[in-house]
């Protein structure tokens, strides 16, 4: 993915002009933002290169291969040259704020095309996900203004959502939108984290 960031984090990401992109947008994906190490899976020199960022080498990249194996093996008899699956591994040895118990999945979130450099759009990874049996972020239907008021509640277990923006160029613009206990669980105050109040 391009970097992106939390909503208010940045001036071009304040809950305003979200609000704006969002209401002038062709499509909006909204999903599930799962709290643990981003895998890049592509092709490269006709063998399947498994990376996190700024590695090609660690405990999650391990047990990243050893999933494919044993739980998505449809995925690794097919995937060609000129995209890149994007997915969170979550597994019990990598521990985040969020708990997920003994879960050991890895949930596609984007499929980039490196021909067009463009993300596929939601319905397109949930068909991929279908034909090869893999797990997906959920996706929501929620206003900017319910998720919103939703962060502040506690309890939830969840780190929040990922909202791409999607406009009449097809490009894309990807904010993300965090519970406050994510926040807090990170170490970080109710001050330092960026505001999620909706604004008039």
């Amino acid at each position: 993915f391009d970097k992106f960031f939390n909503i208010n984090e940045r001036p071009e990401y304040s809950d305003r002009l979200i609000a704006e992109k969002i209401a002038a947008a062709k499509d909006v994906f909204i999903t599930d933002k799962k709290d643990g190490s981003l895998i890049a899976l592509s092709v490269y020199n006709n063998e399947f290169l498994v990376t996190t960022n700024g590695s090609f080498s660690n405990m999650q990249i391990d047990n990243a291969k050893r999933l494919l194996v044993d739980k998505y093996p449809l995925l690794t008899k097919d995937v060609v040259n000129g995209r890149t699956f994007i997915f969170e591994i979550i597994i019990p040895e990598d521990e985040h704020c969020i708990k997920y118990g003994n879960v050991e999945k890895m949930y596609l979130l984007g499929v980039r095309d490196l021909d067009t450099m463009k993300l596929l759009d939601y319905p397109e990874l949930v068909k991929i996900a279908q034909k090869y049996n893999l797990d997906i972020t959920e996706q929501e239907h929620l206003s900017l203004s319910t998720m919103q008021e939703k962060v502040h509640e506690t309890g939830a277990n969840k780190e929040g959502w990922v909202v791409r923006i999607v406009d009449d160029n097809d490009n894309d613009f990807i904010v993300k939108i965090k519970y406050d206990e994510y926040f807090i669980g990170r170490g970080r105050s109710e001050n330092s984290r960026p505001d999620t109040t909706l604004t008039d």
